[in-house]
């Protein structure tokens, strides 16, 4: 298994980083493992890196999925356009699920580009959308790809009754999360709804959280440039659903960082938010309007209502997804995730209404 230690070493044997990096210029490792062995390389005279290296038998084959899934794009030269959104993909040993990536070295994930930020960006908004624009156009046309992408739902979809295994790994702080939704009988019906409507008509990311998007701006650039890493659970699904995260990231962000603490009075914890509630529209208008214009069918009457619904139903799904994640280390629920769980069923029983209050979206 790789360890910090030897990530150095690994990139000079393979020549993807030379001794000149190291002794000219300072070289850190961070590890920035989440689902897999994952270690960030930066040099400061030279490129950048995330090792990954998947251990299991089914971590090893989201991360070989990911590895098929670059080298599948560049290997299409009418996919082109698309590879700039992506990292480069400039090794990958499939004997020991070791996949390196050469990333941008200034880039930052958009996580940590908004926490410094109280408001939401618009031109942030803006770029994600044109991004995933592309990516969704470009991937969903090509239909030459590889059958192992497969079909993966979400299984956010499924929280509400979930299967042996799922009881068998989670924790006890996340199965609190799915008692409480097993609790209410409106709330498990319209999951079933949301998780009846899904369709697998497009090729998605499928995991489009602001830590799987890096930002930077280049020189010469007046917006921020984009791109998406992470593409261990990309398959044929709803692209629905990429666009209810990218919207469900934006309350996530606003009720985590909501200082909940026994000296706040309730009526006081979200206003007290570091992010500001009242940037949300305007960045989720940047987002979605030129987004939704880009589609194939946006000029249909009636069209744009019925997707908003849907996407605005799996970003309550997405709260829930996010509420049992943040769970994993914790046995008492914390102020937000009550929160986020009522956020989620309020925009389950009312879709159009969350569009236009929490998002400043109006269908047609």
């Amino acid at each position: 298994m790789l360890r910090a230690d030897d990530a150095v070493e690994y990139l000079l044997d393979r020549q993807l980083l030379r001794p000149q990096h190291i002794v000219c210029g300072q070289v850190d490792v961070v590890n920035v493992s989440r689902r897999n062995i994952d270690f960030k390389v930066v040099s400061a005279d030279g490129p950048a890196y995330v090792i990954k290296q998947g251990i299991g038998a089914e971590k090893v084959r989201t991360v070989t999925r990911e590895a098929q899934i670059y080298q599948f794009v560049s290997s299409k030269p009418r996919l082109a356009g698309v590879a700039p959104l992506m990292p480069r993909c400039v090794h990958f040993d499939p004997r020991d699920c070791i996949l390196v990536l050469q990333i941008r070295g200034g880039a930052d994930t958009i996580s940590s580009y908004q926490r410094g930020r109280r408001a939401m960006s618009v031109r942030l908004a803006s770029s994600l959308r044109r991004a995933l624009g592309l990516v969704h156009e470009a991937l969903s046309r090509d239909g030459d790809w590889p059958a192992q992408l497969g079909v993966i739902p979400p299984y956010g979809l499924g929280l509400h009754r979930p299967d042996l295994v799922a009881l068998n790994e989670a924790t006890a702080g996340s199965l609190e999360v799915v008692r409480v939704v097993q609790q209410s009988e409106v709330f498990c019906r319209l999951l079933d709804e949301v998780r009846d409507s899904w369709h697998e008509t497009d090729v998605i990311h499928g995991d489009l959280r602001w830590d799987n998007c890096t930002v930077d701006m280049p020189s010469g650039r007046s917006t921020p440039a984009v791109q998406v890493f992470d593409w261990e659970l990309a398959s044929r699904g709803d692209r629905n659903w990429d666009v209810g995260t990218v919207l469900g990231e934006y309350l996530v962000a606003w009720m985590m960082s909501a200082p909940f603490t026994a000296e706040t009075p309730p009526e006081q914890f979200l206003h007290l938010a570091r992010h500001s509630v009242s940037s949300i529209p305007r960045a989720a208008r940047a987002f979605w309007c030129t987004y939704w214009t880009q589609r194939p069918f946006a000029h249909r009457t009636g069209a744009m209502d019925s997707a908003l619904v849907s996407v605005v139903r799996y970003a309550a799904v997405w709260l829930i997804q996010a509420a049992f994640e943040r769970m994993s280390t914790s046995t008492e629920l914390a102020g937000q995730v009550v929160l986020l769980l009522q956020l989620s069923l309020n925009m389950l029983q009312r879709p159009r209404e969350a569009a236009t209050v929490l998002f400043g979206i109006v269908g047609d």
